[in-house]
């Protein structure tokens, strides 16, 4: 998954995000889809936006 960050919603410190201002990565259309945690005071965590992001089958 290649996703983007959104600089507007990616403030933290120690280089990463904190994670407390929404969504800030977004997929290749622009459409923020995640929270990215990953500053010096967190976990580094993905979280999938649900009512963004959905799973298709696999191509058989």
């Amino acid at each position: 998954m290649d996703l983007t960050m959104l600089v507007d919603t990616s403030m933290g410190c120690c280089d990463g995000p904190s994670g407390d201002q929404g969504l800030n990565r977004a997929c290749r259309c622009g459409k923020p889809v995640a929270t990215r945690a990953a500053d010096c005071t967190t976990v580094y965590e993905l979280h999938l936006d649900a009512d963004s992001v959905h799973a298709d089958k696999a191509p058989a």
